[in-house]
């Protein structure tokens, strides 16, 4: 007879086989061909009414590449993003810090941070962005591995370079400032030595007078050709220029020879004579007729470098305006 739909509440769990769902493989009493799957209502053969062979085998198949998956997947945890080779691509953890081809160091819970393998960071906290070669914080900054560490720092006051010598995986470091620059442009390089060809300062305005004034201060171990030339700055012109020489070295201001082109009306002067004072490393200005308001400053180094150390003397940077 007829079988327009087939209720499968009357089938057996585990009943229907892979055998009984293979075309032919029906029942003697139903005519050949006279069932198909629209007979079957829909949504209404359940995984229950499956053979358990045949859970199996779907089972087996999902974690084939191709298809896709929607929803949530119950139970599932991953400790990483898989790049699909051996190892994790990127790992973040439960603090939200995350390593990209490394674990996340044990950071403070204060700071939100990016580790690089195998030794790059990039931090950020309340006070400022930092970012850094070998080094990472728990409230104490430590080498991430046996070797040298340098960080720059970046703060409303401005950007710290700080640099230490190799130390051992999560000692502590101890940090050197190599340069600051603070919020109002300063630069401060409290070790070491500044290495320049050539600086050029231009446009430094003053109001020259025919007093002496206070125009550059210059540092130690080096030797200096300062040249400074001044304008009228009314009428664009020019007052001419005038040169002056000083060896440094050892706290020690050595001044040479002033030149003034012929016809011009800057007069430059040391503070005060060669010495170790800060007034022996000061060159002062003036302009004869008052008129000039405007510096142009070149200063050359003609030595191997500048020096950017302080000294028991004069006490200041290399060049200071």
């Amino acid at each position: 007879m007829p079988i327009s739909k087939i209720n499968t509440t009357s089938i057996t769990d585990n009943s229907v086989t892979a055998g009984k769902i293979v075309a032919g493989a029906v029942d003697a009493d139903i005519a050949a061909g006279s069932i198909d799957t629209a007979q079957i209502a829909d949504d209404a053969v359940t995984a229950d009414k499956l053979a358990n062979a045949i859970n199996t085998s779907i089972d087996a198949k999902l974690p084939l590449a191709g298809g896709t998956m929607t929803g949530v997947v119950a139970g599932f945890t991953s400790t990483g993003i898989d790049d699909n080779a051996t190892s994790n691509a990127i790992t973040i953890d439960a603090s939200e810090n995350v390593g990209i081809g490394v674990t996340p160091e044990a950071w403070h819970s204060a700071y939100t941070a990016l580790d690089i393998s195998p030794d790059g960071m990039l931090m950020s906290e309340g006070g400022g962005t930092h970012l850094g070669h070998n080094v990472w914080s728990d409230g104490t900054w430590k080498y991430k591995n046996t070797r040298a560490a340098a960080m720059h720092q970046q703060t409303s006051s401005g950007h710290n370079f700080l640099v230490a010598p190799s130390g051992t995986a999560d000692a502590a470091i101890s940090w050197t400032t190599a340069m600051t620059i603070d919020s109002g442009a300063n630069v401060f390089i409290p070790t070491g030595n500044l290495r320049v060809t050539n600086l050029v300062i231009t446009t430094k305005q003053i109001d020259l007078t025919t007093s002496l004034q206070d125009l550059i201060q210059v540092g130690n171990r080096a030797s200096y050709k300062i040249t400074v030339s001044v304008g009228d700055g009314s009428a664009g012109g020019r007052h001419g220029h005038t040169v002056a020489f000083v060896s440094c070295s050892n706290d020690y201001a050595r001044q040479g020879t002033i030149r003034q082109e012929t016809g011009t009306t800057l007069i430059l002067s040391w503070k005060t004579a060669s010495g170790t004072s800060a007034d022996a490393h000061t060159l002062q200005a003036r302009n004869t007729d008052g008129t000039g308001n405007q510096c142009t400053i070149m200063v050359e180094t003609l030595s191997r470098y500048a020096s950017a150390s302080s000294g028991t003397g004069n006490g200041q940077s290399s060049i200071q305006l």
